[in-house]
């Protein structure tokens, strides 16, 4: 069974960057948080899905690349400027920059890789590679 991997660097520097701002205000409830979608990865017998929350993001803010089996999502939800008397007295959702990467693995077939959003969910459909069933050789004597 072929899995997909994630890149632990990206978990650390989120831990990294979630420290640093208690250290900096460990009182504060308006603090911006940088963005970063939760992600699912499912795998059937013909594909893998990676499914990306992103409400709020058109389809023309998330760039989604693949190279040297590397499946790279990036996007930017801007963050919501407060005009004339309508300021914030709580801010918790999040916005910012977001990159996201997974290695592939060599069983994908990376020329039919699809991706569509619906409902605030991006997915990305990557199909598995046909591998040929056995070849039967005949020995001439």
């Amino acid at each position: 069974m072929s899995q997909l991997f994630y890149s632990p660097l990206s978990t650390l520097n989120h831990l990294h960057r979630d420290f640093g701002h208690i250290a900096a205000n460990p009182l504060s409830s308006t603090r911006q948080e940088t963005f970063s979608p939760a992600i699912d990865i499912r795998e059937s017998e013909q594909a893998y899905s990676v499914l990306v929350d992103v409400p709020g993001l058109e389809p023309d803010a998330i760039d989604v690349s693949l190279h040297q089996n590397l499946l790279t999502i990036k996007g930017n939800r801007e963050a919501e400027t407060p005009t004339g008397d309508n300021s914030f007295r709580r801010r918790e959702r999040a916005s910012g920059a977001f990159s996201r990467q997974f290695s592939l693995p060599d069983s994908t077939d990376n020329e039919a890789i699809s991706a569509k959003t619906h409902n605030g969910v991006l997915e990305i459909r990557i199909p598995k590679a046909v591998t040929p069933g056995p070849l039967k050789i005949t020995v001439n004597g």
